[in-house]
């Protein structure tokens, strides 16, 4: 569980690190309830439903504007 009120006292790196583990640990519970696509007969074998999975952040870093 993400501490929300020790956050704003944090370091920003620190900041950074302890919401990014947060949001890693979500997407792992998420992915292990996830079931596996059924494949078509003859079709390739499906992958895991862990590949593929990419978390993007888009912005610059530094102080808000």
């Amino acid at each position: 569980m993400l501490d929300l009120e020790a956050l704003p006292r944090l370091p920003r790196a620190e900041r950074v690190q302890a919401v990014d583990t947060w949001l890693a640990g979500l997407l792992a519970e998420a992915l292990t309830g996830t079931p596996r696509p059924t494949g078509r007969r003859g079709a390739p074998p499906a992958t895991p439903a862990e590949q593929g999975v990419a978390l993007v952040a888009v912005g610059q870093p530094g102080p808000a504007r």
